[in-house]
């Protein structure tokens, strides 16, 4: 694969940050996900609540947000925060990258078609299934970890 433009690399992270944007105002709105302030993020709370990270933790760590699941949920003795990278990447190097980012620092990956996004965002049921669908399953993954029952990689979720 050949190096990306400038310009193609801007287009791609505008692109990104758009469909992140569709992504938080569909859980807000079509499900009911309550938000909460990134200073949040570590502490217990009462109810699942999502948060999106902070422009550090975005630049430096590759965390786009955070969901907080209740011990009720989540089946632990503690609330979990699970970190989120978020992408709508169809390329296979890219995803690669993220994945092994995931393996060695445990920030859970969630991909989520452009498209999908859009159409759900336009009320399409289908493809809101198809996103509650992919959150479920990526939020499944990640507890499965946090009870000790799977790794990724290294790390250990909080």
């Amino acid at each position: 694969m050949e190096p990306r433009t400038a310009t193609e690399s801007w287009r791609m992270q505008e692109a990104g940050l758009e469909s992140e944007n569709i992504f938080y105002q569909i859980l807000i709105d079509k499900f009911g996900v309550e938000t909460v302030d990134p200073s949040q993020v570590g502490k217990e709370l009462n109810r699942a609540a999502l948060a999106r990270a902070t422009e550090k933790q975005d630049t430096e760590e590759g965390i786009d947000f955070f969901m907080y699941i209740t011990p009720k949920e989540s089946g632990t003795t503690a609330g979990v925060w699970i970190p989120f990278d978020f992408t709508t990447a169809k390329d296979s190097e890219i995803i690669e990258e993220k994945r092994r980012k995931e393996q060695e620092r445990g920030i859970k990956i969630l991909n989520i078609r452009a498209y999908v996004l859009k159409q759900a965002n336009l009320g399409s049921t289908k493809d809101l299934q198809i996103v509650a669908d992919s959150v479920t399953s990526a939020v499944a993954q990640a507890l499965k970890v946090a009870r000790g029952k799977e790794t990724i990689g290294e790390k250990a979720i909080n």
